[in-house]
């Protein structure tokens, strides 16, 4: 979710405090559930380095931990009337929030770093989640009877996540019952549309392709967008192994890799599967390498094939 929506939520989360909507709980709630997206600085390295660290040390529970700490430190200073220990408790509680709806999406994040630093994703909820918003902007309003209007809240947030995971479920078995019968499924992925609530993105292994595409919800429509087909080749393994493909590994657990033989090198297209935008997908990377399997050039494309960082 983007920053402003996350603050949202954070300043959502101090109504349950019982404390002034303008003081250190509000402040340090809505800091806290905002504080972890300090990832972006990331990018003074470069964007790629902000690609690779985005969700990850920074939204970890030791991370969090110590940030809650040093926000409700500088709060203290500042508020000397409001605990020091209640500031923590609920900057504390609106980081974590941000963890949260993070690892509730598709990206995930990194929430066990450093000890274990598998991404976790629960695949339930959009970019910029519309039902989340209006529950935080339900909570603003209401604020005066607080503890009812978070209890319903609280439900209503719970109701969502079960109908998402429903939803997620018999899309699943669809899937498998539609392309089950022409096809040998490895593995089906699903995952939340980046902006559209009704509709979800699927991403089909087979032993020969893949196939992309979306189901709308409403209209039960089915759609196929991009069927990939699987090169396996001899060198299959060390394209995978290089330090593209090892860059490419640790960025997308699911992915395509194009290799084409060009006389004198191979041209090699690696392509995140997860997300698109107009029938497009947004991430990519090229690497050329020799005849020997060398590196010659290795290239991320975030966003778009037009733009592009070295991979160094």
């Amino acid at each position: 979710m983007d920053p402003i929506s996350h603050g949202m939520v954070g300043l959502a989360i101090a109504t349950i405090s019982g404390e002034p909507i303008v003081g250190a709980v509000s402040i340090g709630t809505t800091l806290g559930a905002m504080a972890p997206d300090l990832d972006i600085l990331a990018q003074f390295k470069g964007h790629l380095s902000y690609l690779k660290n985005h969700r990850g040390m920074s939204h970890s529970l030791v991370f969090l931990a110590g940030l809650s700490l040093a926000i409700s430190i500088l709060l203290g200073i500042v508020f000397p009337e409001t605990s020091l220990f209640k500031i923590l408790l609920w900057t504390f509680i609106g980081s974590l929030s941000h963890s949260f709806l993070d690892i509730l999406n598709s990206y995930g994040a990194q929430i066990f770093w450093p000890f274990n630093k598998k991404r976790f994703s629960g695949s339930l909820l959009l970019a910029y989640d519309p039902v989340v918003i209006s529950l935080s902007l339900y909570m603003l309003i209401y604020r005066t009877s607080s503890n009812l209007v978070s209890l319903r809240a609280g439900l209503l947030f719970i109701l969502y996540l079960f109908i998402r995971l429903l939803a997620r479920n018999l899309i699943y078995d669809k899937i498998i019952i539609r392309l089950g019968k022409d096809i040998d499924i490895k593995k089906v992925k699903l995952l939340p549309s980046m902006t559209r609530i009704h509709k979800w993105h699927f991403i089909v292994e087979a032993k020969e392709k893949f196939i992309v595409g979306e189901v709308n919800i409403f209209n039960r429509q089915f759609k196929v967008l991009k069927e990939l087909e699987k090169k396996k080749t001899l060198i299959y393994q060390e394209i995978v192994q290089n330090k593209v493909g090892e860059f490419f590994d640790d960025f997308t657990p699911i992915y395509h890799i194009d290799i084409q033989d060009k006389g004198e090198y191979y041209y090699v297209v690696f392509t995140d599967l997860r997300y698109m935008v107009k029938d497009e997908f947004l991430y990519h990377a090229t690497a050329i390498l020799s005849k020997d399997l060398k590196v010659l050039e290795g290239v991320f494309h975030p966003y778009s094939l037009k733009r592009s960082v070295v991979i160094a």
